[in-house]
């Protein structure tokens, strides 16, 4: 098991309630019986005994009701955004569950039936990936979501981009889904042939939870080891045994004959956060171009990155939030998930999807917080803070832009905020006005690029910009970084 704080083989039923957030014994009789997981709701008397607060030997009885409770832990666990069974390790918390005390009897594993049984109960399919990207998965952070909301065109652009491009940077300000997007069309990509295989890296250190908390990563490798560690990582992945021994120049260049000659996919999730990210884009991307063929026969990397990538070889492929159809969607399908008794309004969810402008990190965050308080006001409060760039999450979620711009830059981007207040646009005259009345040091097209290339700034037609509004409610909310 990949969570050493969840039960093991010596915990109690009590332990595993604990490990889905269980607030009462009352809640898991109302929840087997609100999904139909048991027919004839259980009793109050019959969870005491389980759980050995009665006389008599405690555990669950039978397979039966071992199966019936599994799949009751999965809906709490996944209403309290819990790691407890969920997909990707599913078979391993349940055959410990079985073979714990949480059950009095010997309970053997479970049945494919058994399984499939469990996971189609909340109208939550069996994944659409295939087998071989299971085990890619679990690198992947976030983790992908079973379903992909409001990106179909999005993700048809991705794969075309692969075609004619030997290196594609999906771009965006952060919690717009570069993640889940780069996953799903990176195996598209493989599934269609397009590479024969994939691999996937992440520079990530932390991310933010469903209850908007910062939940740091484990594991990941240190600045100075990404790179090297990165194409050991291709040798182990695409089973290349004659490169695991090479080191430094011979290492990179063994893995470079590797990617020219064959048709692999190398993904780099959020590489902004590398050290000398630009010296790694650059050095991967002349990795996989061939010398003297075609680039189509080429392999390919993707990125995806908070900031433009495209002067070091790539196709930048910029994503927005959802449309509000797509996150009105998203909203009700999260909803149903956690508190299938308690949707939201249908003006609710617009109401959201307008504030959170189709950011999938904040829809989903705003969702949780109704499922947990299922309060009307949470709504408005939510609402308030996004408007006004107090929100918490935003502070996680844009910190790490303003963290990565020069000392100048959150200056002047802070005063174009300000003028983007009543309007959503300044034009290029009003920007130099700006700039000359800071009296910055900076060169104002150094300032200016360098604000468009980290999405703070989007240059429309007729010489005038653009402000992303959750970056500008950031800016005027007083974001520090």
């Amino acid at each position: 098991m990949s969570h050493h704080n969840l039960p093991g083989k010596q915990s109690l039923l009590a332990d595993w309630f604990s490990a889905a957030g269980v607030e009462s014994n009352r809640e898991v009789i109302e929840v087997a019986h609100t999904h139909g997981i048991t027919p004839v709701p259980w009793s109050e008397a019959q969870i005491a005994a389980w759980l050995g607060e009665t006389p008599g030997r405690p555990g669950l009885p039978n397979l039966t009701v071992a199966v019936q409770m599994i799949a009751t832990l999965r809906f709490i666990a996944r209403r309290n955004g819990k790691l407890l069974f969920n997909r990707e390790d599913f078979i391993d918390h349940a055959n410990l569950f079985l073979a714990s005390p949480a059950c009095s009897f010997y309970g053997g594993t479970l049945t494919d039936d058994q399984v499939w049984d469990i996971l189609g109960r909340d109208d939550d399919q069996p994944p659409s990936f295939p087998v071989w990207s299971f085990e890619l998965r679990r690198r992947v952070y976030p983790r992908p979501p079973d379903k992909l909301f409001g990106r179909t065109d999005a993700q048809r652009a991705l794969v075309s981009c692969l075609e004619s491009s030997p290196a594609v940077a999906l771009v965006g300000v952060g919690g717009e889904g570069k993640t889940a997007l780069g996953w799903y069309g990176a195996v598209q990509a493989v599934t269609e042939q397009l590479c024969y295989d994939m691999a996937w890296f992440t520079d990530k250190r932390y991310l933010i939870d469903l209850h908007g908390k910062r939940v740091d990563i484990p594991g990941t490798p240190s600045d100075q080891a990404f790179f090297e560690e990165m194409l050991r990582g291709l040798a182990v992945r695409f089973r290349w045994s004659d490169v695991m021994g090479a080191v430094g120049d011979n290492l990179i260049n063994k893995c470079a004959d590797r990617l020219r000659v064959g048709r692999y996919l190398v993904v780099v999730d959020n590489l902004e956060t590398v050290e000398a990210s630009a010296t790694v884009a650059r050095q991967l991307v002349e990795m996989v171009v061939p010398h003297g063929l075609k680039a189509g026969l080429a392999s390919r990397v993707l990125f995806t990155s908070r900031q433009q990538v495209g002067q070091y070889g790539c196709t930048d492929l910029l994503i927005s939030g959802l449309s509000v159809e797509a996150s009105t969607a998203y909203l009700h399908h999260l909803v149903a998930g956690w508190r299938p008794d308690h949707p939201l309004s249908a003006g609710q969810a617009t109401a959201l999807a307008h504030a959170t402008k189709g950011n999938p990190q904040l829809l989903l965050i705003a969702a949780r917080r109704w499922a947990q308080r299922l309060d009307h006001a949470v709504i408005d409060e939510t609402i308030t803070a996004l408007s006004s760039g107090r929100d918490d999450v935003l502070g996680m979620l844009f910190d790490p832009l303003i963290e990565a711009l020069s000392a100048e830059a959150p200056v002047f981007a802070r005063l174009i905020a300000q003028a983007c207040v009543n309007r959503m646009e300044v034009s290029g005259h009003e920007l130099a006005d700006l700039y000359r009345a800071a009296g910055l040091a900076g060169k104002f097209d150094h300032l200016t690029n360098e604000l468009i290339d980290h999405c703070v700034l989007s240059p429309l037609n007729g010489g005038r910009y653009t402000m992303h509004p959750l970056v500008r409610a950031y800016l005027v909310g007083g974001g520090e970084g």
